[in-house]
């Protein structure tokens, strides 16, 4: 125990310590439907609003769109995202999208098969 050398201070601080992050969501872990989703960005960040619009809108609210022609809508939840999550975003986003479309194509196949 004599001999062993502990590392100098400050040592650990600038090394870089790589470990894959897991996510596991529980039950109690907020869940939202989102049919639209409006990307915006700042200075310092990029943000998500989500919101889920009802397929089917009052007449008020449809002679309200019809007048002014836009949908004001409050978001469900919004993400602000640093930059540096970005690309990671997309290509994980497009990663998925490419199986789902896998999958839907195979089904679709199968499907006029039978």
């Amino acid at each position: 125990m004599a001999d062993e050398k502990l590392p100098k201070k400050g040592a650990m601080e600038n090394d870089a310590i790589m470990v894959r992050i897991v996510l596991e969501p529980q039950e109690h872990t907020p869940t939202y439907y989102a049919n639209h989703a409006e990307v915006s960005r700042g200075a310092h960040d990029f943000g998500v609003s989500f919101a889920h619009l009802p397929t089917k809108f009052s007449k008020e609210k449809l002679e309200t769109v019809t007048d002014e022609g836009e949908l004001k809508y409050s978001p469900n939840v919004q993400l602000v995202l640093p930059p540096t999550v970005i690309p990671g975003l997309i290509r994980a986003l497009q990663t998925q999208l490419d199986l789902y479309m896998q999958r839907k194509q195979r089904d679709e196949q199968e499907s006029k098969n039978e």
